[in-house]
């Protein structure tokens, strides 16, 4: 046989091979809480189930390998409609898995607020006693719902057997004691460990006692791992810490966007014991408004462990009990902060042993901040209102590593989880309260150009109506405490005569908008450092006879811009 005649064959066999290692294709069920059916068959819309516990246990076990998908209409799953919790999908590790797929956040709820012990959904996978007979659960992927809890809300867990499973697009929110709880164990008599790995996407956790609860059990000869990966979550409102991860084994959180805030303990909270270790790996790692530490930091027990910790592009600012807390005791540490900044917590950073620093912004350490880190003012937007995004101008700005990848508009890292964003038009400053109680704010319509026949729109919005303004405009920025408010533009401040009135067309209780095309100003080649290429701070001033303030004017913010070609 010759070789070309040989290779269709061969091409043929591999296809078929192929397909019989490929995981079957999914089977779509249906649960709809207003007009399903649990006597219903749940494969299609008209013929749905009506309970997720129904649901769960009715997917059938077969094909080994294979995955369903229960698609959960908008409505209320509660004990009203049927529901009885904790959810659970129990099963042999051979059996199809199952994919949750709520309708959205907005449309569908798990209302287990009425559980007053344990979890609303639950994820486990265990050994059966007397038989070694491994349990796991059937859940590989729950999304798209808004879960409400009396006490817990989700748990995920094991004992000695792996768990894993996929959550996203959730809002998990209401309860007394975890709003996710993630727990690995293990079975001392078999010598295994159960680690849990679980990824998170885009989830948010609202109150509770802790928001997340990662704990990594250890025996004698036995570690587990627990692993949690959470992207673009955020953990808000809780009444103690924000993240708890202990260690007995190894509790390990990797995050690439997380959100800790408002808290009432601590924003993150890593410990271990003994030979365990806690880890929080992340970028754009954001702790702020904690009663406690940003993060704090603590060991036990006689024999050691470890705390390991490496953030980049994080912002740890404004907690009550500081920022980066250490207590090493008993402990080894690995400790980084690349790009990261520290204000605003008391001690920002208070450790016990050397964290290592590279490009970061700390106010008060008590550790020598080394040769390229610095301690300046961020120039937060409204740190009192938690908005900790970057001005313009501040010092963070293009001065995180230079190894780092660019920040999304293309520019070298800022230091913080917040990088400000230095495209074409951005505001900047404080406005000034008007005898109408407004805080004028720039806008713009448009963008601005050398030779684009198309209008530019410098607007002041929440303005006086009827009331004259006057557009400033500058080549530099500032920020000056001028009439009782904020002068943002630098001298030499140009005034664009004549004066504008401002135009009713806004919205009530400052209906005013001034505006003027700013193109038109470039064409006319009044001003020669109006270029492309060039960059224009703007501002303004519009006529106030009642100013709160005596002097008869109030004030936008500012307005940078950059002249496009």
């Amino acid at each position: 046989m010759s070789l070309s005649s040989a290779l269709p064959r061969c091409v043929a066999i591999a296809g078929a091979l192929a397909l019989l290692g490929a995981p079957s294709p999914a089977t779509d069920y249906h649960v709809d809480a207003v007009h399903g059916d649990d006597a219903s068959d749940g494969l299609t819309p008209a013929t749905a189930w009506r309970t997720l516990s129904f649901a769960l246990g009715a997917v059938p076990a077969a094909p080994a390998g294979g995955l369903h998908r229960v698609l959960v209409a908008p409505g209320v799953y509660g004990p009203a409609s049927g529901e009885a919790f904790p959810l659970r999908a129990p099963g042999l590790p051979a059996d199809a898995r199952i994919e949750l797929v709520g309708a959205g956040p907005a449309l569908a709820t798990v209302d287990g607020g009425g559980v007053v012990a344990g979890a609303v959904l639950v994820v486990d996978s265990e050994l059966e006693p007397g038989t070694g007979v491994v349990r796991a659960s059937r859940l590989a992927r729950v999304s798209g719902l808004r879960i409400v809890a009396g006490a817990d809300g989700v748990a995920v867990g094991t004992a000695a057997a792996p768990a894993d499973v996929e959550l996203a697009d959730l809002v998990v929110e209401g309860g007394t004691g975890r709003g996710m709880l993630f727990h690995s164990s293990f079975d001392e008599t078999l010598l295994v460990g159960g680690p849990v790995d679980a990824l998170l996407e885009r989830v948010e956790v609202v109150g509770f006692d802790t928001g997340l609860r990662l704990y990594a059990g250890a025996g004698l000869v036995i570690s587990t791992q627990c692993v949690v990966e959470a992207r673009d979550c955020v953990v808000r409102g809780a009444a103690g810490d924000g993240v708890s991860l202990f260690g007995s084994g190894g509790a390990r959180v990797v995050a690439d966007g997380l959100t800790v805030r408002d808290c009432g303990g601590a924003g993150v909270a890593q410990a271990f014991i003994n030979l365990g270790s806690a880890t929080l790996i992340g970028k754009r790692v954001l702790v702020a408004g904690n009663a406690g530490a940003g993060i704090a930091l603590a060991g036990g027990g006689t024999i050691g462990g470890v705390n390991r910790g490496d953030l980049e592009r994080a912002t740890v600012a404004h907690n009550a009990g500081g920022g980066l807390v250490a207590d090493f005791a008993a402990s080894t540490t690995d400790w980084q902060l690349d790009s990261s900044l520290l204000w605003g917590n008391g001690v920002d950073l208070d450790v016990d042993a050397p964290v290592g620093l590279s490009y970061c912004d700390v106010r008060a350490a008590t550790q020598p901040l080394g040769p390229t880190s610095f301690s300046a003012d961020p120039l937060f937007v409204q740190p009192a209102a938690g908005d900790l995004r970057l001005q313009d101008g501040s010092p963070c700005v293009d001065a995180g590593s230079p190894l780092l990848p660019p920040d999304p508009d293309g520019t070298v890292a800022d230091v913080g989880a917040l990088p400000y964003d230095q495209g074409a038009v951005a505001r900047y400053c404080t406005g000034k309260t008007s005898s109408l109680g407004c805080v004028p704010f720039m806008a713009s319509q448009g963008f601005a150009s050398a030779s684009a026949p198309q209008p530019f729109r410098v607007q002041a919005r929440d303005v006086l109506p009827g009331e004259a303004g006057l557009l400033l405009y500058g080549h530099a920025r500032a920020n000056l405490a001028f009439h009782g408010g904020r002068l943002c533009v630098k001298a030499p401040v140009i005034r664009w005569l004549p004066a504008k009135g401002a135009r009713a067309t806004g919205a009530p209780p400052c209906p005013g908008v001034l505006s003027r095309d700013f193109n038109a100003r470039i064409r006319s080649g009044v001003d020669p450092l109006l270029t492309a290429g060039g960059t224009v701070f703007a501002q303004w001033r519009q006529r106030d006879p009642a100013d709160p303030a005596g002097f008869g004017d109030s004030l936008s913010d500012g307005l940078r811009f950059v002249v496009q070609p």
